[in-house]
């Protein structure tokens, strides 16, 4: 029996807009450059529409910015809905269009939602619906019963809904697809039906994935003492970063020059976007995080970025030379 693969693509940067398409597509469809160039296709047609480059109108729209796409990466339904034309022909609707409203939501294979600047997809596969929303750690099943109750709970939040109005692209079922993404973004669905939290396992941690390659099958387990003491001492000598003697420094104006966006995910789970000066340390980050926090109950910060996630550990950089513009930062109590 063959085995089916679910693509999850974890938060990066403020991406959700390209993690939803992808995911709802099940691989590694779009990139980045092309929904900015669709968004920047946009701009420019929408700019024709208002005539003379001297005009006052055209001027105030170019003042005003792109309504597509902003510097942080978050992208207009428009960019999707023209991505997913001119990728699959397929548009995405309004589930509040009356053609679309009475419709029973199961008859469709999948979802775009979207809140201020989050968006996530829903996917139907094999007949059961996962919520694939970037920003958690796996794939989770709908109840196929509950999935109106689920978007109408969504809705309530403020979310607004879209739907396809045609097939989807197939999901993976044979290993040799998974090359459209990267193997820690591919979830087996047997794992994740499971009972057993254990059997939740991505291609990246398949056990089986190896064999013939002469790499070890367990990981640190088949490790020797001596290896697991080496290990232990690196992660031993990891650096803390001291923030507890220093004031967070105040949020720069959105006018202001030399400034960075960032994306705080706070320790309490919830998400903060967050203006730094280019010259502020990741020294002064903590402080900040640490300012939003509350209470720290004697427990210290680690700050992490990127993907696969790594500990910002050296707070004398700049938040510029980190390279954390428009990033997601994973805050935590340890």
């Amino acid at each position: 029996m063959a085995n089916t693969w679910i693509y999850h693509e974890r938060q990066k940067a403020l991406l959700c807009g390209l993690h939803a398409l992808n995911n709802l597509c099940q691989a590694e469809v779009f990139k980045q450059e092309t929904l900015r160039r669709i968004a920047h296709q946009l701009d420019q047609q929408e700019l024709a529409m208002l005539g003379s480059p001297s005009s006052p109108e055209y001027q105030a729209r170019l003042r005003e910015g792109s309504y597509n796409v902003d510097p942080a990466g978050n992208f207009s339904i428009q960019v999707l809905t023209v991505a997913m034309q001119r990728e699959y022909n397929l548009t995405l609707n309004s589930i509040s269009q009356k053609s679309i409203a009475n419709e029973e939501p199961t008859d469709y294979e999948g979802f775009i939602l979207n809140r201020q600047e989050h968006w996530f997809a829903i996917r139907k596969v094999n007949n059961r619906f996962w919520n694939l929303d970037s920003m958690k750690e796996r794939p989770t099943i709908i109840n196929h019963f509950q999935l109106a109750k689920t978007i109408q709970e969504f809705q309530k939040q403020g979310y607004m809904v879209f739907v396809t109005n045609g097939a989807l692209p197939p999901v993976c079922t044979e290993d040799r697809y998974r090359n459209r993404g990267k193997l820690e973004y591919w979830w087996k669905e047997s794992g994740l039906l499971s009972t057993r939290t254990a059997d939740a396992i991505t291609a990246a941690d398949d056990p089986w994935r190896n064999v013939g390659s002469g790499k070890k099958l367990g990981g640190s387990e088949n490790l020797t003492e001596e290896q697991r003491l080496e290990l232990a001492l690196k992660a031993s000598m990891k650096k803390h970063v001291e923030y507890t003697d220093v004031n967070a420094p105040s949020e720069p104006e959105a006018n202001e020059q030399g400034t960075i966006r960032i994306q705080l995910r706070l320790p309490d789970g919830t998400r903060k976007v967050r203006r730094l000066r280019e010259k502020e340390t990741v020294q002064m980050l903590y402080a900040i995080v640490a300012s939003l926090s509350g209470d720290s109950n004697g427990r210290s910060l680690e700050l992490k970025a990127g993907f696969p996630p790594k500990i910002l550990d050296d707070g004398t950089v700049s938040v510029k030379a980190a390279g954390l513009s428009g990033v997601m930062i994973q805050c935590k109590w340890i």
